[in-house]
């Protein structure tokens, strides 16, 4: 029964922890050479009020690293449509100088078009993992205490939950009270739980990572390690599979390896010898043998690390960038990479070429970039998060045709915006036309992807049958949809800038939140039964609550 245990205070239990990196912060600032320099002011036709959008120039070693940005990306000096997309502001600080800056409350007039997802089998799988699937002769009841009553009993012919049973009860558990935040003196790019969920990383741009013990509900700082040659800041930090290593890349031209059970000065450097002056991997993914390490780079090319042989293979993959790659199981033979293309690619590793390499197949339908790859582990299904304001589902049993792909280069030639800089533009948050020949199983709408690369990611297997997908989002939400029905399950609010990076724990319903605001909170599980209308599962916040529960929030903040 432990998967029922959990708090249920009206009111969320916080803890204020500070970054064990604070205490080079001094000296940090003193090493960072930092030049604002606006670059667009431009009138909001709704509020009558300018914004006005500053990027950071970087330059750690005062010679040839002044062009790069606030972004991963390479900056492209075009407008983009300058539609009222969004019309909300916060105010939010950039180490410590005030700015107003368009921080967009994602809006969409669209109902989740479900139709080809319930005619798939990830619909019938997923409500078998969710326990919503069973015989009518011994279909489940809806109540938790029902449901012990029935297995107490042995109504169902067994004395225990089935792993559907015990997925629905836990989904009766969100992640949605805020337990504790964790402060860092700069933006945070990465956090994430290691596979067993014992330990938790941070990556900061203050080139260091922070290790945290997970193993209960609240973080206790390991150590903090120092990144080498990281350029502007620490982009992707992953756990090997026995948690015994971290991989983390930056801009620079080498993935580094940190040993976590030896001293943590012992790094590995293992060089891409890409011959590029600007090099940056954006994404790494661990084999589940941790055998190899591949990387999705800024040169269109996938790296493979064969660490016993030190050796690397060069794949032709995409091209533009690279923002995302993954295995696509444990067997580690199929791997997914996808980019500024809006193609996501599907390859065989023991079919790759590195001379003349060509993908298994292709999977076309976003109108933008792909910012991130999340696959379910069975070597069917995966995630792409994009730069056009959606998340799809795909099942890469159903490839893309030739038409497709020409369709979705035709589409992202013809943008002229910015996803850094400039809000989203109305075609992709109203009235959305669907790609022809788009072969995804279902999209979600309902966060925006602006200012970097978010993420989104499946739902634990084993507290939630992997029901949910959950992802960042640039209005400093944490938005989690029903896999099921594209409805936005719930809407975690309280940052004040762009979330990143999320990470729900393996086994815990409790999720953490990663945001340019320097700030990682933790969510904790409570039931919905017993939540007030506007934090139950399936009700959206109205913009007066989510206000009010965004000051409730930094008031706590501030007496802590």
């Amino acid at each position: 029964m432990g998967i029922l245990s959990t708090r249920m205070d009206p009111e969320p239990s916080r803890r204020v922890l500070r970054s064990s990196s604070n205490r080079n912060s001094e000296a940090n600032n003193r090493e960072r050479s930092v030049d604002l320099v606006a670059i667009e002011d431009y009138d909001d036709r709704r509020n009558a009020d300018s914004v006005y959008f500053l990027r950071w120039f970087y330059n750690p070693d005062d010679d040839d690293y002044d062009e790069l940005d606030d972004t991963e990306d390479d900056y492209d000096d075009t407008e983009g449509d300058d539609d009222d997309s969004y019309d909300d502001m916060v105010n939010i600080h950039f180490d410590g100088i005030p700015m107003r800056r368009s921080i967009p409350h994602p809006r969409t007039d669209l109902k989740p078009n479900t139709t080809k997802l319930k005619n798939s089998d990830f619909y019938l799988l997923m409500q078998q993992n969710a326990g919503l699937r069973h015989n009518k002769a011994k279909e489940r009841p809806n109540s938790v205490l029902q449901m012990i009553q029935a297995r107490q009993t042995g109504m169902f012919g067994a004395d225990r939950f089935t792993a559907g049973d015990q997925a629905k009860i836990s989904s009766s558990y969100f992640p949605t009270q805020l337990n504790h935040i964790i402060k860092h003196n700069q933006k945070l790019f990465c956090g994430v739980y290691s596979n067993d969920g014992s330990r938790f990383i941070s990556a900061c741009q203050d080139c260091n990572i922070t290790l945290y013990n997970s193993e209960r509900d609240e973080f206790k700082p390991i150590s903090t390690i120092t990144g080498r040659d990281v350029s502007w800041s620490i982009l992707d930090a992953v756990f090997s599979p026995d948690n015994n290593f971290i991989a983390y890349s930056s801009w620079c031209d080498s993935v580094h390896l940190v040993p976590l059970n030896k001293d943590p000065e012992d790094q590995i450097s293992l060089s891409s010898c890409s011959g590029e002056r600007r090099f940056c991997i954006f994404s790494l993914a661990y084999a589940a043998d941790g055998q190899n390490i591949i990387g999705g780079a800024n040169d269109g090319n996938i790296y493979i690390c064969h660490l016993e042989r030190d050796k690397h293979t060069r794949i032709k993959a995409h091209s533009r960038d690279v923002n995302a790659v993954s295995y696509a199981d444990d067997s580690s033979h199929i791997l997914y990479s996808a980019g500024d293309d809006g193609l996501c690619k599907v390859w065989d590793t023991r079919t790759l070429n590195e001379n003349s390499p060509k993908p298994v197949g292709i999977l076309a339908g976003h109108l933008d970039g792909i910012t991130y790859i999340d696959s379910r582990q069975d070597r069917r299904h995966l995630i792409t998060n994009s730069k056009d304001q959606s998340i799809k589902l795909w099942d890469i049993r159903i490839f893309s045709s030739a038409d497709a792909l020409n369709k979705t280069e035709k589409a992202i030639s013809s943008h002229a915006w910015d996803y850094r800089f400039q809000k989203a533009p109305k075609k992709f948050c109203k009235n959305v036309k669907s790609l022809e020949g788009d072969s995804s199983v279902m999209t979600y709408r309902g966060h925006s992807v602006l200012q970097t690369l978010i993420r989104c990611r499946f739902s634990p297997a084993f507290s939630t049958g992997q029901r949910y997908i959950y992802t960042g989002c640039a209005s400093g939400q944490t938005v989690i949809y029903d896999a099921l029905t594209g409805e936005i399950a719930a809407a975690l609010t309280g940052h004040s800038a762009c979330v990143r990076d999320v990470s729900w724990h393996p086994y815990r319903n409790e999720l953490c939140s990663t945001a340019w605001d320097n700030i990682i909170m933790n969510w904790d599980s409570v039931s919905k039964m017993s939540t007030s209308p506007s934090r139950m599962v399936g009700t959206r916040l109205r913009r007066s609550m989510r206000l009010a529960q965004q000051k409730k929030n930094k008031e706590q903040m501030r007496k802590e």
